[in-house]
């Protein structure tokens, strides 16, 4: 109700406007400085320090990636010691942490990748994305089309442990 007028008639919202309840765009956009920026929303506890809370944030990310990066370098590592000359699994692109995000890409040489993938989830339990992961000019441009990758990443929740099953699962597939 917008207004109750003094002979008893009431106004609506929907007499004078219309009501939806679906958003004008669900498309969303970040940024900052002129470049793309991912948002990270943070709700502050009754009474907390902005700052404070603003400088733990930053801390436990740089955290957060340290972890990942030094996961995705010893998963990097695992898979050059189980082949170094390459025969049999190739690793796309760099084979170091500088300037990447925790994510792996790989080719299997004698086997398809689909197959790798359904073995290491089916066998073993362990997830991987694999195929052009929606980016087949990406691919093109690796020369890996149209076979794709097998891709892993890692999160701040994994373990060197768990990377050691993945490598021990990826020497019994080949």
């Amino acid at each position: 109700m917008v207004r109750a007028n003094a002979n008893g008639s009431i106004i609506r919202l929907k007499d004078v406007a219309r009501v939806s309840l679906e958003a004008s765009s669900y498309n969303t956009e970040s940024g900052i400085n002129g470049e793309n920026a991912a948002v990270l929303g943070i709700y502050m506890l009754p009474g907390a320090n902005a700052i404070e809370v603003a400088d733990n944030v930053k801390q436990s990310m740089e955290e957060i990636r340290q972890h990942e990066l030094m996961l995705t370098q010893y998963f990097i590592d695992g898979i050059l010691n189980l082949d170094p000359e390459e025969k049999f699994l190739r690793i796309i692109g760099k084979k170091n942490i500088e300037n990447r995000c925790a994510v792996v890409s790989v080719q299997t040489l004698h086997m398809d990748m689909a197959q790798a993938a359904f073995e290491l989830d089916s066998t073993y339990g362990i997830m991987t994305r694999v195929g052009l992961h929606c980016a087949p000019n990406a691919h093109k441009t690796l020369g890996t089309y149209p076979e794709g990758t097998l891709r892993f990443s890692f999160g701040p929740e994994n373990r060197k442990q768990e990377l050691d099953i993945a490598l021990d699962a990826l020497s019994a597939l080949l």
